[in-house]
């Protein structure tokens, strides 16, 4: 099989952060969060994480100040959506900040499968923050 390449020119490069410790990676993902909505016209932003994780990063967000809404009882409506990759299927969100790759592939039995599905999200920026080894396939 070929590689896959994107159907969409972007004006970035994914980015990719590592973090010493899940507490300085929930602090990544805030700065990123900010990073996004400062500039004008960004659209939304989606966090998506494995689902066991929803509520952590949904903490982490408020002590960072930053409103959101969860994919499961707002839906997209807020500018920043907390989305559990379950339930990412089928979505197109601006702004993509993938949350920990290796507890994705790991929380679902077809986990990578659904690591794709969440790494393919974005109409425009794709971030992706983790503190675990990303899993191979990503490396």
């Amino acid at each position: 099989l070929r590689a896959p390449r994107s159907v969409r020119d972007g004006d970035s490069d994914p980015r990719v952060e590592s973090a010493p410790d899940r507490a300085s990676m929930l602090a990544t993902v805030s700065t990123i969060v900010r990073d996004i909505r400062s500039v004008s016209g960004a659209g939304r932003v989606a966090v998506i994480c494995a689902d066991p994780t929803v509520d952590e990063m949904s903490t982490s967000l408020t002590a960072a100040g930053i409103s959101h809404g969860s994919a499961r009882t707002t839906g997209l409506d807020n500018d920043v959506s907390i989305v559990p990759a379950s339930v990412a299927k089928g979505l197109e969100i601006d702004n993509v900040v993938v949350v920990e790759p290796a507890e994705i592939v790991a929380d679902d039995p077809q986990g990578m499968r659904l690591l794709y599905v969440c790494l393919t999200r974005s109409t425009q920026t794709l971030s992706v923050v983790h503190h675990a080894p990303l899993p191979d396939a990503m490396r």
